[in-house]
């Protein structure tokens, strides 16, 4: 396990083939470092002053809890639920715009961001082997069309802030607050990486990154809870216990909740969303564990092995909260498997994925009981691409 903590620790992971040196996500250098100091400042005065997450958060929840109201007790699959929800997130924190669930405009870019995670798993090959994402591949055309679909909504919300940005107002999403720092540097003749590109590039990167991962978590986070119907009533008997059901719960709430928040972390660690993290490159020597590191490595971490390997969990295979509680039974932190990563690479939507995993599955849990439908496995096979999507599903959702 140390040798896996200095993996992660490694001064700089460049990327590597296909994928670019700007923006947040695959960038390295001052690039990468002045990029992602802005990105975590906006989140972390999100709290406090424009953007709200909690409330965009919370919002979705609710209409998540309109969706399965309108099923009336029959069978439908989840995932399509979560992810429309999900991805209105995403694209509210960026453009300040929240979209209806029709809307032809963001049913497109869903479409975009669906096929791009799709191919990134025949395409996956081409962030390990630099040479090959010179090749005119079909699965890398595929990929670049798609890409190109997602930047075009992008670019066109990027021209709508142009339009009317005024640099003294509050800014109210991602891209406000990206045009406010560019309008600073401009004033200050600053030569900074803060410029249209890097825009584009980040407001793609957090929206592509925070749409597929939570969404796959979330989505198997409640066939895990219908699979288990013992541990989902403990979840619900606390819920209701500690908050009722005379408001929804909040973010806060997570303090009070222990058996919740071991079991939430137990569904991540019982359904890995992905096997790999995204390669990357060592810049300099290094060791980790027993095992050189020479520069120009290209290196990834086996997530698949560390939630269920035996040598770390016992009975990894058995779906066991409580393994996340301490002897006060309180829920134990330290314990969690590192899905957000750890060290310089740490992913840096970590806060807004806490929030959206938390509120979704707690509201849901509040409002109902949700059972598999007949014939639905509990060893469900999924997809594997860039994460590991389960197939489609049906469980039934009662008041």
């Amino acid at each position: 396990m140390a040798a896996i903590m200095d993996l992660w620790k490694l001064d700089n992971f460049p990327p590597q083939g296909f994928f670019r040196t700007f923006g947040i996500g695959f960038s390295n250098g001052q690039v990468w470092k002045e990029q992602r100091r802005f990105f975590l400042s906006v989140f972390k005065r999100s709290d406090s002053e424009g953007i709200g997450l909690e409330e965009i958060v919370g919002a979705q929840a609710g209409c998540v809890l309109a969706e399965i109201e309108k099923k009336n007790g029959t069978g439908f699959d989840p995932h399509p639920i979560v992810q429309t929800s999900i991805s209105n997130i995403i694209a509210k924190i960026i453009t300040g715009v929240t979209y209806e669930y029709d809307d032809v405009d963001f049913n497109r870019l869903m479409a975009h961001a669906n096929r791009v995670f799709d191919l990134l798993g025949p395409a996956g090959l081409l962030s390990s082997v630099p040479i090959l994402s010179a090749l005119p591949t079909p699965a890398l055309r595929q990929l670049t069309k798609e890409w190109d679909g997602v930047f075009d909504f992008i670019r066109k919300s990027i021209e709508d802030h142009k339009a009317d940005f005024n640099p003294n107002q509050e800014p109210r999403d991602f891209i406000e607050s990206y045009l406010q720092v560019m309008a600073n540097m401009k004033t200050e003749n600053n030569k900074g990486s803060f410029n249209e590109t890097n825009l584009l590039a980040c407001s793609f990167d957090l929206l592509l990154g925070g749409l597929e991962t939570a969404s796959t978590i979330i989505s198997w986070a409640l066939h895990t809870l219908a699979s288990y119907p013992e541990e989902q009533r403990r979840v619900r008997r606390e819920i209701l216990d500690v908050i009722g059901q005379e408001r929804r719960p909040r973010f806060s709430d997570r303090h009070k909740l222990p058996i919740t928040m071991a079991t939430i972390t137990e569904c991540i660690r019982f359904r890995p969303s992905f096997d790999v993290q995204f390669a990357h490159v060592a810049q300099n020597d290094a060791k980790v564990g027993r095992y050189d590191i020479p520069k120009g490595t290209v290196v990834s971490v086996n997530m698949s092995h560390l939630f269920m390997s035996p040598s770390l969990w016992e009975e990894p295979l058995e779906f066991r909260p409580d393994r996340f509680m301490d002897e006060d039974g309180e829920y134990d932190r330290k314990r969690e498997p590192i899905y957000f990563g750890t060290g310089r690479r740490v992913c840096p939507g970590e806060q807004l994925a806490r929030i959206e995993l938390f509120l979704i599955i707690t509201c849901i849990l509040q409002r109902f009981t949700i059972s598999l439908a007949e014939g639905v496995p509990r060893d469900l096979s999924c997809y594997h691409s860039f994460t590991n999507r389960p197939d489609p599903f049906t469980i039934h959702a009662e008041k």
